[in-house]
């Protein structure tokens, strides 16, 4: 079989075996627990070189989030991030930093989690403003 056989009969399987999965019986689900929740962010990137123009290319993140359940009513996360980025152009810039979350489940203690981010960030213009 040679090469070009063999990979589209690869690429043939694949397509088979996604058609299959969309179109197989799937048993009837449990009864669903529905909950609206509320996710709200602030975001704010500072561009460093307004301080010293050395620093042109550097930026400062700051983000709080407020995560809440029981139809917005109880909280259940916080999440707040502060980190340092990298213009590598006007579109992509590389970050990194600190991250604290807090968790509030409804039946136990409350539980924190520290952790380093990182992120690749690409933006642009559109029509109606920055994506």
């Amino acid at each position: 079989m040679s090469a070009a056989t063999l990979q589209r009969t690869r690429r043939l399987a694949v397509c088979g075996g996604s058609l299959l999965g969309i179109f197989a019986p799937v048993a009837p689900a449990a009864a669903v627990d529905e909950d609206f929740r509320i996710w709200e962010n602030v975001t704010t990137i500072a561009k460093l070189g307004s301080i010293d123009p050395s620093l042109e290319k550097w930026r400062l993140w700051l983000e709080s989030q407020g995560r809440f359940r029981n139809d917005g009513a109880t909280a259940d996360q916080a999440l707040g991030r502060a980190g340092v980025g990298y213009a590598l152009s006007d579109k992509a810039s590389l970050w990194l930093g600190y991250a604290h979350i807090a968790t509030f489940p409804q039946d136990a203690k409350t539980q924190h989690e520290n952790r380093i981010w990182q992120q690749v960030l690409l933006t642009d213009k559109a029509a109606f403003g920055d994506l």
